[in-house]
C-alpha cells in the first residue's frame, strides 16, 4: 500500500522533472545572452534541483501513506 502511493507520486515527479529539465535545456541557450558571468548550463543546478525535488516528493508521499496504512480499513469505513 505504501509502496503504491510512493510510486504514484514519484511517477508524476519524474514526468514533471523530465519535462522541466528538457525545456530548461532548450531555453538555456536563448537565455544565455541575458545573463552575464553565469554559464547557461550549470551542472550543479541541473543535478541539485531534481534531487532536491525527488527528496521533497518522497517525503511528502511517505508520511501520509504511512499514517494511512496504520488505520484499520474496517474502522475507517465504520466512521463514515
Amino acid at each position: 500500500m505504501i509502496r503504491m502511493v510512493i510510486l504514484a507520486g514519484l511517477k508524476l515527479t519524474f514526468a514533471g522533472l523530465a519535462i522541466g529539465v528538457c525545456s530548461t535545456l532548450a531555453l538555456a541557450r536563448g537565455m544565455a545572452t541575458f545573463i552575464y558571468g553565469i554559464p547557461a548550463i550549470n551542472p550543479v543546478t541541473f543535478l541539485g534541483v531534481p534531487v532536491f525535488m525527488l527528496a521533497i516528493t518522497f517525503t511528502a508521499c511517505v508520511f501520509p501513506a504511512w499514517k494511512a496504512a496504520q488505520i484499520d480499513p474496517v474502522d475507517a469505513l465504520r466512521q463514515q
